[in-house]
């Protein structure tokens, strides 16, 4: 619940915006890839960080689709649909203001195995260590949210994206928590 009422959060501020203006290989060898997955530095424009962001939101959902499906933990299954619901509605935010601000009408998203950008990770088969794995990617993917959204917030022109940007990190984290409590409590790590 506590989950839903963030993602809720941070949906209606992102809303308010707008009207208003592995890692590659086996999860346990974590070692191979950057946190954020995508270029992320203190350069960064606008229009890359919201290119960035349906990248890496797209990630998040095909990680999530697949927990839906292979996990029987009612906790992980809503915490998927959440991810799902959140970023689906982040993507379209992206895009409205990459048209809006950039006249950008189109974006390809990347190839699902191209996972420097979705940070997709394959979490393998339907098991008893199947949660764990997704925890361990999803941990590591806002971990790399973390860092893109931290990494705009200075050079930003839009404030739109400032306040998102913060009210993101303080969501993400939360879930960060939420994620190692599970980790603790089903696995002991």
């Amino acid at each position: 619940m506590k989950i839903l009422i963030q993602s809720f959060l941070f949906i209606i501020v992102v809303a308010l915006f707008a009207v208003t203006s592995d890692r590659l290989s086996k999860i346990e060898s974590t070692t191979d890839m950057p946190k954020s997955g995508i270029k992320s530095d203190s350069n960064m424009g606008d229009k890359e960080f919201l290119s960035g962001v349906i990248a890496h939101h797209n990630g998040a959902i095909i990680m999530a689709k697949e927990a839906r499906v292979k996990s029987d933990r009612p906790e992980i299954v809503r915490f998927a649909n959440d991810v799902i619901s959140m970023e689906s509605s982040n993507i379209e935010q992206a895009y409205v203001w990459r048209r809006d601000w950039f006249g950008e009408t189109s974006y390809i998203f990347p190839d699902k195995s191209d996972k420097k950008i979705t940070m997709v990770k394959d979490l393998g088969s339907k098991d008893d260590k199947f949660d764990l794995r997704f925890l361990d990617a999803m941990i590591i993917h806002h971990e790399g949210a973390i860092t893109m959204l931290n990494d705009i917030l200075v050079p930003t022109t839009k404030t739109e994206i400032h306040n998102t940007a913060s009210a993101g990190i303080i969501a993400l984290s939360k879930d960060i928590e939420t994620m190692k409590g599970w980790k603790k409590e089903w696995y002991g790590k």
